[in-house]
C-alpha cells in the first residue's frame, strides 16, 4: 500500500519514506493497540497486531532512513 521504498503510488496512502522515526513508532503502536481509528485503520490493525516492539522500532528506523518522495 505504501509503495516500494515507502513511496506510495496511490494518493490515499501516505509516503512513509523520510517520516520522523518517533511518529512512525507512535503510529504503529496506536494501530497495534487499535487506538488509531478512521480511514484504513482496520487494515493496519491486522498488520500491526503481529509486530513486536522491536519490529516496530526497526520498521520506523528503516522508513525514517529512506529519502522522502514527492
Amino acid at each position: 500500500c505504501h509503495g516500494v521504498a515507502g513511496i506510495s503510488n496511490a494518493p490515499v496512502y501516505p509516503n512513509l519514506a523520510g517520516q520522523k522515526e518517533a511518529y512512525l513508532v507512535s503510529a504503529l503502536q496506536a494501530y497495534k493497540s487499535r487506538d488509531r481509528q478512521g480511514g484504513n485503520a482496520a487494515v493496519m490493525w491486522s498488520l500491526a497486531a503481529g509486530l513486536s516492539d522491536d519490529d516496530i522500532r526497526n520498521l520506523a528506523a528503516y522508513y525514517a532512513s529512506l529519502t522522502p518522495g514527492r
